[in-house]
């Protein structure tokens, strides 16, 4: 999921992608942001109809009656359609892998800033420290949101600084 975006020019960004996923709970969770370049990306606002590609004036473009992101999600492979109709998606390069860097034990990285010294502010969601999704009282509708599987750390507000850096080639 995608949760937040700063500019760091008018054709770069960073942007947080993260699995709503507990570290404490499930190690396989991710809180990732990478670095993203527009300027080799195709401007799809500008792609001509075709008997297959369609401009919505809702839903944007559509390719086989599907959004990129429908195309995409109902197969990888589809990645290569979109090279043959010579779209070319965004570089995106990983810039911070959160929970590698920082003691980051939350499930939703939601905030993102960019500082004067190339920094990056980082805020977790908490969720006003409530959650709905695992209710010990039937009667309650609201429980404390904790940070562990044992519920003994309770999830707070808290504010972390990274540096990013150039992880890899981008893809």
């Amino acid at each position: 999921m995608t949760s937040g975006i700063v500019a760091i020019n008018n054709h770069e960004f960073y942007l947080i992608e993260h699995d709503r996923k507990f570290p404490l709970q499930d190690k396989s969770a991710q809180k990732l942001i990478y670095k993203i370049d527009l300027s080799q990306a195709t401007d799809i606002e500008n792609i001509l109809n075709t008997d297959n590609i369609k401009q919505d004036h809702v839903l944007g473009l559509m390719i086989n009656g599907q959004t990129l992101e429908q195309l995409i999600a109902a197969d990888e492979k589809n990645w290569q359609l979109l090279k043959e109709l010579a779209i070319k998606p965004v570089k995106k390069t990983l810039a911070v892998d959160v929970l590698a860097t920082v003691e980051y034990p939350h499930d939703k990285l939601e905030g993102l800033w960019l500082r004067r010294d190339g920094s990056l502010g980082l805020l977790n969601d908490d969720d006003f420290a409530m959650t709905d999704s695992m209710i010990a009282n039937a009667k309650s509708t609201i429980e404390q949101k904790y940070l562990d599987s044992e519920k003994t750390i309770e999830d707070a507000n808290r504010l972390y600084m990274v540096m990013p850096s150039e992880c890899g080639d981008g893809y």
